[in-house]
């Protein structure tokens, strides 16, 4: 198709993605740019964000344009159709955060940008680049003062310098900075838009800890662990496990530089999957995959089990319903994970609605601390179905016994789930994480289904029709629903 120069620009001016593509061949024009699929993934983060409130961490590994898209392509568009915009940008060093200016200021200033945008520059320095219209781009450094300094836009490009990654402290002057001087900086708190841009580091990096407080993240590892459904501008992509996430690096080159790295480096860095100095209990390759939750058939349990708070604070642990569905005694779907710090009385309403929700067979909920009453309350509103759990060791000990299961595959995971990466990072790096919730929801529900397995089985015969499932032997006596459907009423 041809198209004229003039609606090219045009193009340029209204796709965000064309315009990076252009920025690139302006910033280095002996180079040519591979466009990938995870290109357009980023792109869909920082285009929402003109419609929403944002607060989202992208995380991938080294070369892979994360910093061009966001911190240069992305600042230098929406100063093009918004002048009036303000962006702080922020990086660990000043000079790495100089750095990631300067291409912005070079490509503000080429000729190709100033023939697409009415957008000038009235003052250039090396940490600063304001517009005729007074937005503008700052640079400044982790830990900086910023008082009376505010933005439309915050960015955090490598928050973290690699070398002090297992500094407790410098971790700890990052995340207080971030939370405490940075967040305040938002000109308007209810739209602005705050993107955290990194490879991981540490379990308890910056990514860590906004993972802790429920941010939505792009995680792209250099290899796919598993089948993955990655939403893009438009449609979806579907990365199949042991994919490389850039043609320009296949397999070949990423076992290579696997080589000359260390184990835990490779595995932060790469696979944006950090794991604890001590090690972890629990193996990813344990787990199966599910695309689509599976349709419920007569036998199956749908169970649910709680984990609940003792009280809320920015820091406390988290309340936590999984829902897992029960198929032939050894297969466990989660098909639901509700996490949310919440007040006594919500949480009573919390355990109402995900039993509307997906209508139980059973509600496990642990009987310590607001777990007793938490029961109480539910029965005294008429619910049924709850079953107090008294655990009697420690939570590693209780999840050790159970690992059995885990290394069998029975737990079987959706592909695609909002909550999925803030499951796994529990998972992976249980039990040195600082929250726990969600695997001891997980060990209490794995104790429960051991004990329902000790029970004597109740094995019957309905005919001989496949489809009926006869002969089966299952737990327990079947349910009247399930007898009226064995006799077709």
């Amino acid at each position: 198709m041809n198209i004229t120069p003039t609606e090219r620009d045009c193009i340029f001016r209204t796709d965000f993605l064309s315009f990076a593509k252009g920025a690139f061949a302006v910033l280095a024009p002996e180079k040519a740019l591979e466009q990938c699929w995870h290109h357009e993934a980023i792109a869909k983060v920082l285009v929402d964000s003109q419609s929403k409130k944002t607060r989202n961490y992208i995380n991938g590994p080294p070369r892979s344009l994360k910093s061009f898209l966001v911190s240069v392509a992305w600042v230098a568009y929406k100063l093009g159709c918004e002048p009036t915009h303000q962006f702080i940008c922020a990086s660990y060093s000043s000079d790495l955060a100089g750095k990631l200016g300067a291409p912005c200021r070079r490509l503000m200033q080429s000729k190709w940008y100033c023939r697409l945008f009415p957008t000038r520059l009235s003052k250039i320095t090396d940490d600063e680049l304001v517009t005729t219209d007074g937005g503008f781009r700052v640079a400044t450094s982790i830990g900086a003062t910023l008082t009376g300094l505010g933005g439309d836009t915050l960015i955090v490009d490598d928050p973290l310098n690699a070398a002090e990654v297992y500094s407790e402290a410098s971790r700890n002057n990052v995340n207080t900075w971030f939370s405490t001087a940075l967040m305040s900086r938002l000109n308007d708190k209810r739209a602005g838009a705050i993107f955290v841009v990194a490879q991981r580091l540490h379990p308890e990096d910056l990514t860590g800890f906004l993972v802790e407080r429920g941010w939505d993240g792009l995680v792209l590892p250099a290899i796919a662990p598993r089948d993955m459904r990655i939403p893009l501008l438009v449609g979806t992509h579907y990365w199949k496990a042991g994919e490389p996430l850039q043609k320009r690096e296949p397999i070949s080159v990423l076992e290579d530089q696997k080589r000359q790295m260390s184990g835990p480096d490779w595995s932060a860095q790469y696979l944006q999957d950090p794991a604890p100095e001590s090690g972890n209990m629990l193996k990813v390759e344990w787990l199966k995959w599910y695309d689509a939750a599976p349709a419920r058939q007569p036998r199956d349990q749908v169970v649910q089990s709680w984990d609940t708070a003792v009280k809320v604070t920015a820091i406390s642990s988290y309340s936590v319903c999984l829902t897992f569905l029960v198929r032939n005694n050894n297969e466990y779907y989660l098909l639901d994970l509700w996490r949310k710090r919440v007040e006594f009385p919500d949480l009573v309403e919390a355990v109402r609605s995900q039993a509307a929700k997906h209508n139980p067979a059973a509600i496990l909920i642990e009987e310590q601390a607001s777990g007793a009453p938490l029961i109480a309350e539910c029965k005294r509103k008429g619910m049924t179905g709850l079953i107090g759990r008294r655990p009697v060791a420690d939570k590693v000990t209780r999840m050790n016994g159970e690992t059995a299961k885990l290394q069998a595959g029975s737990l079987i995971l959706p592909k695609s789930a909002p909550y999925l990466d803030d499951w796994l990072l529990e998972y992976r790096g249980f039990p040195h994480v600082k929250h726990d919730d969600q695997i001891d929801a997980l060990s209490q529900f794995l104790n429960w289904r051991t004990e329902a397995e000790a029970q004597v089985l109740f094995s019957f015969d309905f005919g001989d029709d496949y489809k009926s499932g006869a002969g089966t032997a299952v737990l327990g006596a079947p349910s009247g629903e399930e007898m009226l459907w064995r006799f077709g009423r």
